[in-house]
Order: C-alpha cells, then structure tokens, then sequence
C-alpha cells in the first residue's frame, strides 16, 4: 500500500517545530557513524554546523547499544496528548509515499514517545532524511517558526525541510514534520562518563546555542541530551533539535506557561514552585513565569546526566522537584575544575542568580566568577579612573550619558548586555533588540535609546554630556539634534518624547516635524516646541518698525496669538523672515496651542496661497477679524481700510504709487519705495502695492484682493462682486466695448464703484485732481513754476491719465448708459479728450484717420451715371414697344374682326413680325441660321403664313398681331426691366450709418492692429461694382434688340391698320404685293380647278399642321426659333416670297415654274410631300448640307444634356445650333439656388466615375479633349485649356451667364459631337466639394 501525502503548508528549511519523541537514532546508524560513512544532509543545516563547530574531538565515547532504551530510561515530555489514541493509520518499513510531487521510502522506526513516532526515510536519490508523525491533532506555531528562521546562521538548529498534514486515502490525518538527517545520533547515544572535556565541549556549545535562541525571543524549554544531535560527532558538529514545547518570550523577557508539557529529569524549579505560580483570570488553571534562565537549569542537569548517567534522578517527579526548590542538586567532587563550578552555576535555585552563557565565557576565561551573587544587585565598574561604579540601572545609564563615547563602546561591545543578562535579563533582550535591529550602525541614537531604556526619566543630554531644562533647548543647542536632522527619526529628540510620551506620540510629533522640514518655510524647530510646549515661557521674537524712517527694527517676544495680532498692527514693516514663520506650519502649532480651529483654517489657506507677502497677511486677517488691508486694527488711523470707501481709497493709492510714482516698474517700486520723495513711503509695504497691482494684472480667483474680501466673511460681499466685474476682461460686455478696457481702467473703475472718487496726483508735486473741470483748470494754469500743458500732455501720453480719464467719461459706473449707442458716445468724447490734452495722442489720430476716410467716400458711384444712360434706351425701346401696342390695340378695337377685303393682304402684316423674329434670332447669341438661311426662312415663313391668312386667319389677323406685339414687349420688359445686380448697394453705400461714421473709428483707434483703415463702408464696392457692370453688359445687346424690334413692328401695327379698307387703296400702298397675291390667286384657282375644295382644304391643314416629330420643338428652343411644319404650296409660297423681298417686280412665273409638279411628284397643291430629288434641291438652293432638309432634321435623335450636383442650376441652349467649321457650340448657366457659388471648370478629374476630364466624342469614338489642346471652355467670362486648368468664375444667385466650348481640329467626316464638360464645388460652404458635370448629346457637325 502506497499513501500519498498532501501538504497543508509549505515548510522552510531552518526552522522548528514541536516534536515529543526520544532520539531519532538506530544502531545502524551508530555502525555507520563509527566506520565514518558520510551521509548526504540538507545544505542550510551545514550552513548551521560550521557555525556551532568547536576545536578539538570527543575522545573516548561508546555507541550505546539502544537507543529506544535509553530514550525511554531518559523520560520524555510529559503532557496529555501523550495519551492520546494512534490515528487510523501506520507506516511500515518499505512504504512509499510522494511530497510535493518527490517519491521517499520508509527504511525503518527509529523512535517513537507518547506524542510522535520518527521514521528515517530516504530519497531516491539516497539521501536520508527523518520523518516526525504525530499521534494526535498537532497545531505548528507560525510565530516560533518564524523566529527561528530569523535565526539563521547564529544558532545551530535542526532543519526543518516541510511541514503540514499527511492523509492517507481513506481520509485519515496525521501532522508530519519532515526534517534533516543526523546520522551521529545524539549526545544520549554516546557514553561520555567521567569524560569532562567533552562534556564541557558540549555545554559550551549549548549554552551558546541558547544564548542565541533567547536573542531571538525562543524559550527551548526541553534542554536534554536526547535533543542534542551529532551531524559529525568527529569534528564535534552539534544541533539543537526538538522544540516540540518550545515558547516564544513576550516583550518582558518571560512565558507564563501551563507546567505539563515537562521532561521531569530536566525541568528547572520554578516550574514547580508555588511561588512563581500566577492564576489564570476566570480559570483554575495556573501557569509559571519561565525566564531565560530555565533552559539553563536544564543544560545543567543535561550535564551531571552525560557525567553520571540518568540512573541517579530515575525516581519520583515530587521528590526530584523538592530537591531542586530546594538547592540539594549534588555536583559530584570528583568532577573536575571548570566544569562542576559551571555545573553548580547552572543549577542554582533562584533564576535570577543562575548562571547563563555570559557567565560561562567569564569562567573560562580565566575569571572568578562567584556562584550564588543576591538577586538584582549590581557591581558594575564603568569607569575605574574616575571611580564610577554603577549599583542600578539609572546610575548606569547616567554614566553612559556622560561618557557618551564609552558608553556606546560597552554598548556594542556586549559588555552592557553582559552586566544586566543575570540579574535583568528581559532588560538584556532589549538591548540586544537596539543594538542588532534597531540602531545597528546609528550608534548614537542607539547609545540614547539604551540610556532611556534603562531610565526612561533621563535628563536631556547633549552630546557633550551636558544637561537641558526642556527637549526645544535641546534641539537648540546640539546642531546634530536640530535642524534639518530633526527629520530623522533616530534624533534623540524623538527617542526622548518616545520615552516619555510613548511610541505613537513620538511618531505623530515625527511625521509633523518633517513635514516642517520639507516645506518651503522651514522653521520644524518650531514645529517642535510648540508641539511640545514644554513652559509658557515659550515665545517667538519678531522685529517690526512703525515707519519706513526708523533706523532700526523694535524686536518683540510673542508668547500667545494675541501678541502676534498686535504686533502686526501696530508694526506696518515687518522683516521677511517673520512674514515667512507666520507662513510656516511652525505658526500653524502655535495657533494649535491656543485654538485648533484657527490652525485648521490656516492649513486651509496655506493650502491655496503660495506668496508668502499675501500668505501671511490672509493668515493674520483671518484670525483677526478687525485687522485690515495693511492688518492695521486701528480705526483712527487715516489709512484704516475697512469700508467700501476706505478700501476704494487705499487702492487709488496703490495706483498712483505704481503707475504715476514708479511708472509702472515693479523693481523701482521695490527699490526705491523708502526714498525721501515717495510720498507713499509710510502708509504701507512696497509689497502690500504690488499685491494690490497683481490682484487686477492676474486672474481674480487667485488673487490677494479676493481672498481679503473673502476673508472677512459676508461683510465684503458686494465689493467683492464689483472687483470681480471690472476684472472679468474676457467677459462678452468687456469685448464688445469698442473703445479701451485694461489693468489700469479696471483698478480706477473698482476705485470709483467702492464709493471712492478717483484721483490722480501728478508725480513729484501735490496737485491732485479729482474731475475734469480740476484737470481743465491745471492745464492751464501754471502752479509751482511748472508748465501744466505739457505735464498733462506727457501724463495721457506715458498711458497715465487715460485710465483716470476712461473713468470720467464711458467707464464711469455712475454713467447712463441705457440709451443706444451711449457708451460710444462717451468714448467719442473720451478719445476726443485724449487729442485735446495730447495732439499727437495714438489713438485719437486714428480716429480722425478713420472718421476722415469714412466721409471721404460719400457720394454718387460713378459707375452709375452708365446705368443712368442706359435706363434712358431702355425706356425708349419700352415705350416704343407700348406704343406699337397701343396702335394696334386701338385698330382691334376699331375693327376686332376683318372682312372680306383683307382676305388677300392680311398676311403683309406678318412680314415684319416675322423678319424681327429672325433678326432677334440672329442676334440673340444662340444663332441657328445665318443670312441666306435666314432669308429662306423668311421665305418660306411668309408663303406659309400667306396661306393660312388666306384660308382662315384672316378675320383675326389683328388680334394676332397684337398678341404677338405683347409678346415682344412681354420678353423684352422681362430682361430689361429686372432689377441691376449691385445697383442697390452701390447707391446705399455710398451713404455711410452712424455705425460706420462712430463705431469703426473707434474700433480701428483701440481695436484694430491694422496700419490702415479699412471701412465697411465701400469696402463691397469693387464687388458691387462688378455686379453691376455685368448687368449691363448683359442688357445691351437686348436694349438695342428692342429699340430695333420697336421700330421695325411699327410696320407691322402701320400695315394692321392699313388692313381693312378697299383693295383699290391696298392696290395704291403695296402694287407689287397685290401682283403677287394676284399672280398666287390664279395658281390657287387653277388648283382648286384641278382638285376641288377637298384639295384646298387638304392643303390648308397641311399648313396648319406642323411636322411629325416637332410637337416639343418649341419647349426644346426656348427663346429661340421653332421648327415650321411643310405644307403643300411651299415651293409657291418660297417663289412668292423671293420674289417681294429682292425685287418687288412681278415674278409669278418663275416660282410657279419652279413650284410646278415634276415627273414622278404628287401635286403640290394636294399638301403631299415632294421627292427626295426635290428635296435634295431645295437644300441646295439654301446652300444647306443634305442632312439639313427639313425631314433630316426630324429624323435625326434629338439634341439632349445632362447637368449633375447642381441644385437650381438650369441649362439653355438652343437646340438647333449646328457645329461648324468654327467649332464652336454656345449655352448658358442660371443661378437660381438661392445662393452665391463659385465653381470650378475642371480639366481632369481622374476620381469621377461618370465624366473625368473636359472632352468632346464624336460619332466614330474619337476624342477632342482639353487636356490635349483640342478643345476650350469659357463660363462666365473664365476660360479653361490646355494652358488654364481649373479656373473659378463667380456665380451669384439669380445670374446668368453664357458659356461656350470650341473644338479644334474636328475631323471631317464627324457628323455629331458629344460634350463632356467637368464642373467641382458649386456650393463653397459645403465641405468636402461636389463634383458634377455638364454633358450635351447629338450635336450635328457641318463643316
């Protein structure tokens, strides 16, 4: 069976714990010890060995047979858990089990008592170890384990590898201590009768192993020979093992144990006395105060039972203890010198005298070492030259205190411990714990800890010996104790409240000190005495003078806070370094000391005020209510600042002083303020001015003005509020101020809202003014011999005067400035005054440069005398146009319907309509026909409308013309009489507001940092001006069009009037038309022969009717022509009107000739259409290209164009345009989005995906782009090419402007082009830019 352990708590190598066991050795291993086998032990416990190695060997020694026997002979501890049942498992020699994951074989039991069985286990490795399980629930003691790892080299000790609990697989548990191998067994496994030597080797080595142990605080108390254990007997390497019942001493240097756990042979007397028992409170149960000395009694017996054997003490526990109450332990006589008298020494009844390790190093040294010395008494020889011999501790530590050097030489020497371990050994413990732990190298804090341990009513000594009344005189004196040192804790200054007042007393006075110590202000001394406060003696010595004349400073002793108060209050001048103590926390406990309250609310304002100068005047105005600005507490004193008005007063002051007397330069304010001249010199501190100054040049939160307010609680609340409005100088009111606002019109604003009216006093004189009628009547006057102009005009030119000036015009508080534009007013008036004193003055001569150049640019724009003149033509044209209407309207009243008379010469009237339509055409800039084509159209126009006249719009003939006339006059009055862009402004601006005359002055004399002036006034007027000029551009080409159309409709409403009266008289007016309406009659009548009314009146519809795919031809054109449909008698009406317009002669022949049927035609008169060869002819009698007759026209796809990213842009152009050998194809652009745009035309823009660069396409896929020089752009007057990329025009809302595209080198056989045209950013608020584009479809080439 193999059982598994499982560890509860890791062990640590060099460390105890509690075993009950006998002798953990077997015969084998006394075998193996004596063939000198060596066997593998733990690293940490070597360590230890060499430690507690001694010369020489024990010479002599027998193994002893059994171990087990003579562990059992010996006695073990004797206590109830002895009795204790086995737990529910055991371990058997060939068992194997794993710790923490390391596999050990169970060899053999090597011992076993009535608490714990030892087993010798051993690794895979070989090495050999000893395993302790305990029978019964085992509990480890951290804390003594920790204290023996705090051991480490100093003592020998057994190693302890692991510890914890052991649980077998049914759930049993036992505690386990695994522990180091040693294999020479214990001195009990050895004889070592009557061998003296080697029993003084081995208590030597206890006793030193002891020592240590109680140094560490560790009461072993089963000092035996079974736990005394060999790891190499040769060389005498000896352990102490075994601390099963072993104690940890309490701060006095003794346990109070409960006596049970026992080894009776070896227990010392007080364990049984009655007298050392103590009752345990609401317990029975009494428990004996064991000292040090205990294991030593214990050593002793191990002793005579190495040299006697234990045979001799195998009787009852009662009857041995009575022996050794009672001192009748026998030494035999035939042990030998040392050893018995160490023997005797060590078996003394009274703890007190027993001897100890100090002892034992004494006798073997070679002195007489009495046995049996009283209890507590002390011989101590200190100093034999001056006979100081201390018999009590005190005298002793006053010896140490006055030979501070000898004194710390016995200190870490031992020899102190070495006096007092016998008779005070917890005084002893102590020492050791101050010498090894507390002051290891600080010898001096350590000398003054031992000396205060030993007395703790020590006088205070200073390093020469010498002795002081109080611990602050102290710190005083010694500079190692003062000063910076108090920052360290060792200071005896802090050993001594230690000893006095108790650790935490000393820790908080520590932790104030220090904090003194590291503050800017220093004075921990201070921090120290008043912390203590040792007398009421205690004080502050401060030096003050009551004017800046006296020679020397008064010093004054402060023992209280009402002193201070006083004293600052009757002493204006104060010295630095006492502005800066009442600064420091040294201040702060002595106002502790009288009223913790007003040191709480002086931490609080230390917290937030670092200059001392305003620090230490906020710290007395607090703590003295009536104390003021200067902390004077005086109210007969004339400068008594504690009113609204006083404190407006005493600021006024502290103007003059810095900006008039000292110019406004801090360091001759410093230097100088006590010179015979400063008339301010003795009303207050340079400083308390500077403060006042920087309370209005920083931000007002921190400033000492603020704080002084708020200091005196409620009773500054409104000033307060004041302050900090006139200091807000970003606030949005201070801003928009247009005239100027700084430091120095602040301070005089606050002075004049205190209820204090300003004054300035002139430098080096008395002349003080108080308002402008004073300052009018000095200027001009010539006191003391000196020229007032001129010092009035240096004061506002040095930037003096002004700020007082500012308060008696627009930043008088008292001023009403609720009407508009009244704070303008005044500084109107303010900047007038500053030329008045000050011609040359900055300020105002930018104001007169701003005012002038304001009313420099009033008047008429030139520009708009042009507008004027064309006004004037476009009235003329309007009423002309009105007056064709009116003409025409009084005819249609006269005669609505036409009769009879007019049915073959209405259609005259039409001829000038139509010839200013085309002219209008042709001159409009979307010209689609030129000349030749034009007079076609006439031609064919006029027969046409001949016709339809004839047949059924003849009675209406005049109410025709007269809405064609309104017509006209409706489209020219549209784009004549709309308002000119900039025409508006350009008139009011020229008129500048009271704005532009008052307020941009101002705002240029003390805002602006512009050399020149800039009005808003005008300042538009190169963009207005633009505005308008393009305006007029834009309507002169329509103006001369309506003058023209005006007089050329005259006419057509002369001939409508004409119309209607006998054919006689048209005869006379028009011979030659009437021929050719005669000669087209009889070409009529033959037709109607020919075919009848039903022809005619198919002819007639056909004439009515326009052609097929012309239905949108007039939404297409916009303001250009439309497309006429083809009517049957064309080729008539084309000759007819060929005819009248070159010669007027009668030439009826010819176009009936021409218009006749030819072979294979339908007759004319029938409305059918004519042959292709007809009409190919026809085109190029028009000297137009075939595509250009009229049913190619309808045939080929409809021009198209797409405009993207452009909301409220429109797009015209005229859709009959031809590209020809110009290349040159014409639209425009109108802005009706509401909104100005400045676009750009875009050569390339590679991130499109629908049109990347400027490009024309024609029919056969070939590309014309502007990139490569083959085409151009113009918008708005900006041209984009191959040499202008990207360029920007303006396009305000409402506008219109005309663009073009030329295409160069168009190849000839291209018969249609498409336009790609890119266009970036049409809105210039939105971010990032839009693109668009322009694209046109279908434009027919001819070339």
């Amino acid at each position: 069976m193999s059982d598994t352990i499982s560890t509860t708590r890791t062990a640590v190598a060099d460390s105890g714990t509690r075993t009950e066991t006998a002798t953990a050795t077997a015969t084998a291993a006394a075998t193996a010890a004596k063939t000198a086998t060596a066997t593998k032990t733990a690293t940490a416990a070597a360590t230890r060995t060499a430690a507690s190695t001694m010369t020489g060997t024990i010479a002599g020694a027998t193994a002893v047979a059994n171990a087990t026997a003579l562990a059992s002979g010996g006695g073990s501890p004797t206590s109830p858990r002895a009795q204790a049942a086995k737990p529910g498992f055991e371990m058997k020699a060939g068992q194997t089990m794993a710790i923490q994951g390391k596999k050990y074989t169970v060899e053999k039991l090597i011992g076993h008592g009535g608490e714990a069985e030892v087993y010798q286990v051993s690794g895979t490795d070989g090495a050999k170890y000893a395993l302790k399980l305990y029978l019964s629930e085992h509990e480890f003691d951290d804390k003594l384990i920790g204290r023996l790892k705090s051991l480490g080299d100093k003592a020998a000790v057994v190693g302890i590898i692991r510890y914890g609990r052991l649980k077998n697989r049914s759930g049993a548990t036992r505690g386990f201590m695994f522990m180091e191998w040693c294999p020479d067994g214990s001195t009990a496994d050895w004889d070592f009768k009557g061998n003296a030597d080697a029993i003084l080797q081995i208590v030597t080595l206890t006793a030193r192993n002891l020592n240590e142990l109680h140094k560490a605080g560790i009461l072993h108390k089963d000092t035996k020979p079974e736990n005394l254990l060999f790891t190499d007997k040769q060389n005498c390497t000896l352990l102490l093992s075994d601390f099963g019942i072993s104690e940890v001493l309490n701060e006095y240097g003794f346990t109070e144990s409960v006596p049970v756990a026992r080894t009776p042979v070896y227990a010392a007397p007080e364990l049984y006395d009655e007298k050392n028992r103590i009752n345990v409170p609401g317990e029975k149960t009494q428990t004996a105060k064991l000292l040090p000395a205990y294991d030593y009694f214990a050593l002793g017996m191990t002793a005579l039972a190495l040299w006697t054997g234990v045979g001799p003490f195998m009787r009852r526990e009662a009857e041995l203890a009575r022996l050794k109450i009672d001192g009748l332990i026998e030494v035999p006589a035939s042990m030998p010198e040392p050893l018995r008298t160490i023997v005797r020494g060590l078996l003394l009844k009274d703890p007190e005298s027993r001897w100890g390790f100090d002892e034992i190093q004494r006798k073997l040294s070679g002195e007489d070492v009495p046995v049996g010395e009283a209890p507590g008494a002390l011989h101590i020889v200190f100093d034999s030259g001056k006979n100081k011999i201390a018999h009590d501790v005190r005298e002793l530590a006053r010896f140490m205190m006055e030979d501070q050097q000898l004194g710390i030489s016995y200190l870490y020497r031992g020899r102190i411990c070495d006096w007092l371990r016998k008779t005070m050994p917890e005084l002893e413990i102590k020492l050791n714990d101050i010498i090894e732990t507390l002051y290891p190298r600080d010898q001096v804090a350590g000398l003054y800890a031992a000396a205060l341990l030993l007395d703790p009513g020590l006088p205070c000594y200073d390093r020469k010996g010498a002795t002081h009344e109080y611990l602050v005189r102290l710190s005083e004196s010694e500079p190692e104790f003062g000063g910076s040192n108090l920052s360290k804790r060792s200071n005896p200054v802090y050993l001594y409240v230690e000893a006095r007042q108790g650790k935490d007393a000393a820790d908080a006075l520590h932790a104030k000190v220090s904090k003194a110590a590291s503050d800017k202000f220093g004075y921990p001394g201070e921090v120290l005495g008043w912390s203590l406060y040792e007398t009421d003696t205690l004080c502050h010595s401060f030096l003050g003078a009551k004017t800046s004349d006296d020679k020397y400073y008064t010093r004054v002793n402060c023992h209280n806070i009402k002193e201070v108060l006083q004293f600052f209050s009757d002493n204006p001048w104060v010295r630095d370094a006492d502005k800066k103590f009442v600064c420091s926390l040294g201040f702060v406990e002595m106002v502790r000391t009288f009223s913790p309250d007003d040191a709480k609310k002086i931490e609080g304002i230390r917290s937030q005020v670092s200059d001392y100068q305003a620090l230490f005047r906020l710290i007395i105005q607090t703590l003295n209510p009536a104390a003021d600005i200067n902390l004077c507490s005086d109210p007969g004193n004339p400068w008594y600042a504690m009113t609204g008005e006083s404190l407006g007063k005493f600021i006024n002051m502290a103007f003059n002083a810095y900006y008039v007397q000292f110019e406004g330069d801090s360091h001759k304010l410093f230097d100088k303020w006590g010179d015979a001249d400063n008339p301010y010199r003795n009303i207050c501190q340079a400083s308390l001015v500077n403060l006042i100054i920087t309370s209005f040049q920083g931000r007002w939160s921190d400033s000492y003005l603020r704080s002084f307010f708020l200091a005196k609680g409620s009773r500054f609340s409104a000033q307060e509020k004041w302050a900090s409005y006139c200091t807000s100088y970003s606030s949005t009111d201070n801003k928009k101020k247009y005239g100027p606002y700084d430091v120095p019109i602040a301070i005089m604003k606050t002075v004049a809202g205190l209820g204090f009216t300003p004054e300035y006093r002139f430098r080096g004189s008395s002349e003080t003014v108080t308002d402008l009628a004073g300052l009018e009547k000095l200027s001009a006057s010539h006191k003391e011999g000196r020229n007032w102009k001129d010092e009035v005009s240096q004061a506002v030119r040095s930037r003096r005067l002004y700020a007082w000036l500012a308060v008696r015009y627009q930043e008088d508080p008292h001023a009403d400035l609720k009407p508009k534009y009244a704070y303008e007013e005044l500084t109107r008036k303010y900047v007038e005054a500053l030329g008045k004193y000050d011609p040359g003055n900055r300020e105002y001569s930018r104001y007169i440069q701003a005012r002038d150049s304001v009313k420099g640019k009033e008047g008429r724009h030139p520009i708009l005398w042009l507008g004027l003149l064309q006004n004037i033509f476009i009235a003329a044209g309007c009423l002309l146009m009105l007056l064709n209407i009116a003409i025409m309207a009084l005819a249609v009243v006269s005669q609505p319907l036409l009769d009879t008379t007019a049915k073959s010469t209405g259609f005259l009237v039409y001829g000038p309509i139509v010839f200013a339509l085309l002219l209008n055409l042709y001159f409009s800039g979307d010209r689609i026909w030129g000349i030749i084509s034009s007079l076609i159209v006439y031609a064919v126009a006029m027969t046409v409308l001949y016709f339809l006249s004839r047949w059924f719009l003849w009675r209406f003939t005049g109410i025709i013309v007269l809405v064609i006339l309104c017509l006209f006059a409706w489209y020219y009055f549209r784009r004549l009489l709309r308002r000119n862009e900039g025409a508006r402004e350009l008139r009011t601006g020229r008129r500048p507001d009271y704005e532009q005359m008052l307020l941009e002055p101002l705002h240029f004399a003390f805002k602006s940092s512009e050399s020149s002036f800039t009005s808003s006034f005008g300042a538009n007027d190169w963009y207005h001006k633009d505005e308008y000029k393009e305006s007029l551009v834009e309507k002169i080409r329509p103006t001369i069009l309506c003058i023209v159309t005006s007089v050329i409709l005259f006419f057509a409403s002369g001939v409508g009037v004409s119309i209607g009266g006998t054919p006689a008289k048209m005869d006379e007016k028009f011979p030659a038309a009437h021929k050719l309406i005669h000669d087209y009659d009889a070409v009529g009548a033959a037709a109607d022969e020919a075919g009848g009314e039903e022809a005619a009146e198919a002819g007639d519809a056909a004439a009515e009717t326009p052609a097929e795919g012309d239905e949108d031809t007039g939404a297409k054109n916009g303001g250009g022509t439309s497309k006429a449909g083809t009517t049957a008698r064309a080729g008539a009406a084309a000759a007819a009107g060929a005819a009248v317009s070159e010669s007027g002669a009668s030439a009826a022949e010819t176009p009936a000739a021409d218009a006749g049927p030819r072979s294979g035609d339908t007759d004319p008169v029938s409305g059918s259409a004519p042959a292709e060869p007809a009409r190919q002819q026809e085109a190029d009698a028009a000297g137009k290209p075939a595509w250009a007759s009229e049913d190619v026209l309808m045939s080929r796809p409809a021009m198209s164009a797409a405009l993207s990213a452009a909301d409220g842009i429109r797009l015209d152009y005229d859709d009959s345009q031809v590209i020809d050998g110009s290349g040159v194809f014409q639209f425009s652009l109108t802005n009706g989005s509401g909104a100005d745009m400045v676009p750009f035309i875009v050569i390339e823009e590679p991130s499109a995906s629908i049109v990347s660069r400027a490009e024309a396409i024609d029919d056969k896929g070939r590309s014309y782009s502007a990139a490569d020089g083959r085409m151009s752009v113009t918008i708005g007057g900006s041209t984009m090419d191959a040499r202008h990329r990207d360029p920007v025009f303006r396009f305000t809302s409402g506008q219109t402007v005309s663009g073009s595209v030329r295409i160069s080198g168009l190849d000839s056989d291209a018969s249609s082009l498409e336009i790609r045209i890119p266009l970036r950013d049409f809105d210039p608020d939105a971010y990032p830019y839009r693109r668009g584009y322009i694209i046109i479809r279908n434009i027919p080439v001819s070339q």
